[in-house]
């Protein structure tokens, strides 16, 4: 079973308006959407998530596909001091340098970078230069998710290394639902409730009904 891990070695903050942000993406959703879940490993989150929201640290959020790790970014960001600005998404895949470099302007914002893995070469390069330059000690926090093994892609130099040092302050890990039996029910009720209270939603099929 995976446990929420929790690691802190320092705080780092840094600092976006540009043409060249076509692929950064305002996001945001309010804290009443969050679906609070049953599970140990859960609720352990919810209480680092607590912790952690209410400081400037970069955070890694890892875990499989599917498992909320953009929604658990977003509700660090609407639980800390910034909240009120705008979540900006900077997809790793469609990133370029000149959008990285844009983050520059964005003093007092959250950025959250999705799967920093799939970063190419160039544009690591920018982001490491940007998070040493002097200017990024009152700008923007990094928040940035993977689904992938951070530490082996630095060991076979794909993500290059003082970048992941830079971004793993604090590290959060989701568990897959199936490691989590005490959420399936739950989230199951959840979801049903939720879809039977939308005038439009199709039938949910179930055995008793069928």
């Amino acid at each position: 079973m995976h446990e929420p891990v929790l690691s802190s070695r320092r705080e780092t903050a840094g600092s976006i308006t540009s043409d060249e942000a076509a692929s950064i993406a305002p996001g945001g959703m309010g804290p009443e959407r969050y679906v609070q879940c049953l599970s140990p490993e859960m609720q352990a989150l919810a209480a680092m998530v607590s912790r952690v929201a209410v400081t400037s640290a970069p955070v890694l959020i890892c875990g499989e596909t599917g498992v909320g790790k953009s929604m658990l970014a977003r509700q660090v960001h609407e639980y800390s001091p910034r909240g009120d600005a705008p979540l900006v998404v900077l997809h790793a895949v469609t990133a370029t340098a000149d959008a990285v470099n844009c983050l520059s302007t964005l003093g007092g914002h959250t950025v959250l970078l999705e799967e920093i893995g799939e970063l190419a070469p160039a544009v690591q390069d920018s982001l490491v230069c940007l998070l040493n330059s002097a200017s990024t000690d009152a700008g923007f926090r990094l928040l940035a998710t993977t689904s992938q093994d951070i530490d082996a892609l630095a060991t076979r130099k794909i993500l290059r290394s003082d970048l992941r040092y830079r971004i793993d302050v604090v590290r959060l890990e989701i568990p897959p639902l199936r490691q989590r039996p005490a959420d399936v029910v739950f989230l199951a009720g959840h979801f049903l409730a939720f879809t039977s209270s939308v005038p439009s939603s199709p039938s949910v099929w179930t055995p008793a009904t069928h």
